[in-house]
């Protein structure tokens, strides 16, 4: 979640880059609806906002343990 928020944050951070697919690769992601997609960066701060929100007594409750143990 923090790195998503840190990217989000990178107005030069290149969302794109992340739906680039290899034509030959036959696991790669859903083509189709990689090639409609209209704004990455909206699409990534949407699945931010509906995490945070799925998530915020899991993410709350996270907050407040020691990272070192994890």
């Amino acid at each position: 979640m923090e790195s998503l928020a840190d990217k989000l944050n990178d107005k030069s951070y290149d969302f794109q880059k992340l739906f680039e697919i290899d034509e030959g690769e036959a696991a790669s992601w859903p083509r189709g609806e990689w090639y409609e997609l209209e704004s990455p960066r909206e699409f990534f701060q949407d699945v931010y906002t509906l995490a945070k929100e799925a998530w915020k007594e899991d993410l709350l409750k996270a907050s407040f343990e020691d990272r070192t143990t994890w």
